[in-house]
């Protein structure tokens, strides 16, 4: 079950694509969509999925240890599926340039689907 928090009274349209990133202070996600954030989750299901990283807000962060909005995730939001033989995906701006799926440490930039959870860390699967 995905529960959808809206930020500011803000409304989100599923047709549309939103940019989903772990948000360390609310040790949630934040969604948002067109530049806004529209709300905050602690569970996700997305579709036709891409994994961007803003070269720029990399280097600052490796640079001056300051976190920042670098890297999302982008798709659609869906109802939740079951994936067979989900694959985790990790983050760290100091390791890895791009995301990395841990089970073949290469670095994934695309997946048809991907289910984000909230355990006090980002728990992000793919397929």
């Amino acid at each position: 079950m995905i529960t959808l928090f809206p930020y500011k009274n803000r409304t989100i349209d599923l047709k549309e694509l939103v940019d989903v990133y772990w948000n360390s202070n609310k040790r949630c996600f934040s969604v948002r969509q067109n530049g806004d954030v529209v709300a905050h989750t602690n569970n996700l299901m997305l579709k036709d999925v891409a994994f961007n990283i803003n070269r720029s807000g990399q280097n600052r962060v490796r640079k001056t240890g300051i976190k920042n909005v670098h890297a999302v995730i982008s798709g659609y939001i869906i109802k939740p599926i079951r994936l067979e033989k989900p694959t985790r995906v990790v983050y760290n701006p100091n390791k890895y340039r791009h995301f990395m799926c841990t089970e073949k440490g290469q670095a994934i930039v695309a997946s048809p689907f991907v289910k984000l959870q909230a355990k006090g860390y980002a728990l992000v699967e793919c397929i």
